[in-house]
């Protein structure tokens, strides 16, 4: 069937997959099944709402509202907000349920919700208590040393960079998966010592690649598999190779930027790629791997059985409206930065560490703070 965006006025087209799922993810309270109904906004305007209000790269200096002490958050100095300094938003020095209140049946739900969460106190940096000497940083989990890098997991000594998963001494980076020694790359994954380069995966040593898989010592190529000792998509043999790359001089900066202007005039000549992805079945989107059974999905691995989702590096299945991270995630409707072991979740904000059976909360995970819950 299909219906009009109640914003845009696009037309959305709602299959009976999609009833399906909004079904199989419909909550149930005390014997009674409480039916998701089909959304009223097209994707892209559902995405604006959830995207609108979060804050994942810029940072302020600011004091914290519980110790007092300068910090560096996600919040500006002219919030109202209460925001606490990580070490004391996860400390035992504040309890939420301090906060709890009943609901008023006769309000509009979201006005009260709105109220619990502009009274409770924000965790003014995304960062868990797992990082290392990571202070400026935003939205990681399980890193070290780095510097800069915002929204995802595991950066050892890596700097100025966004979305990524099991980095390593990478710096200048937009999505990486499991990539070290890389730099001003864009969307690579399993890549070692590889600069300059786009939308790669198993490559190495190598500099200006773009689409290219497998390869190796190469130089300024696209669209190649399983090469080694190119340059400009041209084969050389090994000595005239290593002599040619150090005829580039690229260590210094005035030539590296002139070969940076040539390199794009010669991406431009080859052909593009009218999808980007592998080990797919079933999928639509673009630059998705090893996925099944998904439609409008971006930059995302692993996932079965889902739609309308973004910026998903680790697995998750059974997930509508989704934006960023998964791992072992499932039954999510509407909602961001959900993962860890995360299962049944609507319309949530920062969910994770296995909880299960959360709707309309944020920042919930087992065993930490349960924080803007009505």
């Amino acid at each position: 069937m299909n219906a009009l965006c109640s914003r845009c006025q696009k037309t959305i087209a709602i299959e009976e997959r999609d009833l399906q799922f909004y079904d199989k993810v419909s909550p149930t309270f005390r014997g009674k099944k409480y039916v998701v109904l089909p959304p009223k906004l097209c994707p892209a305007c559902r995405q604006q709402d959830r995207q609108a209000f979060r804050n994942e790269r810029k940072i302020y200096n600011r004091t914290c509202d519980l110790c007092k002490q300068s910090f560096i958050s996600i919040y500006s100095p002219d919030k109202t907000t209460p925001v606490y300094c990580p070490d004391c938003w996860w400390s035992d020095k504040w309890d939420p349920l301090d906060l709890g209140r009943d609901i008023d049946f006769s309000l509009p739900f979201f006005e009260q919700w709105n109220k619990l969460w502009q009274d409770s106190p924000k965790l003014g940096l995304m960062t868990w208590r797992d990082n290392v000497n990571s202070d400026y940083t935003n939205d990681i989990v399980k890193s070290k040393n780095s510097y800069l890098v915002f929204d995802d997991e595991q950066a050892e000594d890596s700097y100025y960079g966004e979305t990524f998963s099991g980095i390593k001494d990478c710096m200048d980076f937009l999505c990486l998966v499991n990539c070290e020694l890389c730099y001003e790359c864009i969307n690579c994954i399993n890549c070692y010592n590889v600069q300059y380069s786009r939308f790669c995966q198993q490559c190495s040593d190598s500099y200006f690649l773009i689409d290219c898989i497998g390869c190796k010592n190469c130089f300024g190529c696209a669209n190649l598999q399983q090469k080694e000792y190119y340059i400009f998509n041209k084969s050389y043999a090994k000595d005239a190779y290593e002599r040619k790359i150090k005829d580039f001089a690229l260590e210094n900066q005035e030539k590296r930027d002139v070969i940076k202007e040539e390199m794009e005039t010669f991406f431009a000549s080859q052909p593009k790629k009218g999808f980007r992805g592998r080990m797919n079945e079933n999928a639509s989107g673009d630059n998705i791997n090893n996925c099944q059974n998904i439609d409008d999905y971006f930059d995302s691995n692993n996932l079965r059985d889902s739609r309308f989702c973004t910026n998903m590096l680790q697995p998750a299945t059974d997930c509508y409206d989704l934006d960023i991270w998964g791992d072992n995630t499932n039954l999510v409707y509407n909602s961001a930065l959900v993962g860890l072991g995360a299962v049944q979740i609507i319309g949530s904000y920062y969910t994770c560490f296995d909880v299960h059976n959360i709707y309309h909360s944020a920042f919930v995970g087992k065993d930490v703070a349960i924080f803007s819950v009505v």
